[in-house]
Parts: C-alpha cells; sequence; structure tokens
C-alpha cells in the first residue's frame, strides 16, 4: 500500500527532543506542541544551516489533526520566509 507523505525541515525551536517518548516525537510552535507518532512518521537527520531534521508525516494524519495542521502550516511558513 503506497501512502502519501509531506516533508517538513526542522530545526531546533521546532522539535522538542525533551519531552519526546518511546511511541511519539513532539513538534512546537511557540507554546504549542503537538505529539506525532513514530509508528506513521519519520525523522531523518539534516543538516543544511537552517535545519536539523526533516519529518516525513501522512497526509491522512494531518488531514485528522487539526492542532498538527495549524503547527506544520506555522513551519512551512517559517521555512519558506527563512529560503526567500
Amino acid at each position: 500500500m503506497c501512502r502519501a507523505f509531506k516533508r517538513y525541515r526542522l530545526n531546533g525551536s521546532n522539535r522538542c527532543e525533551a519531552v519526546e517518548t518511546n511511541k511519539a516525537f513532539a513538534l512546537k510552535w511557540k507554546a504549542e506542541l503537538s505529539f506525532i507518532p513514530k509508528e506513521y512518521c519519520r525523522m531523518y537527520d539534516f543538516d543544511d544551516g537552517a535545519a536539523k531534521w526533516i519529518v516525513e508525516i501522512p497526509i491522512w494524519l494531518i488531514e485528522k489533526n487539526e492542532q498538527l495542521s495549524e503547527i506544520l502550516e506555522l513551519i512551512q511558513e517559517e521555512n519558506e520566509s527563512r529560503n526567500r
């Protein structure tokens, strides 16, 4: 079964490793936290100066979780403004 993913670049302010668990990654935007299950998502080390990781999140999970969707939109906007 083919699953569709969206990729997001994360930096140290977008990932909260201190509160991650064995089963979930923690993404944050300012004071908002959202947990994504490691079972469905993939995290890769990546270093291009502005980003430290790339996370792949299934589209169905983003559509199902409104809070996650909002945080990812803000992260994407931040990444686009940094690349201008």
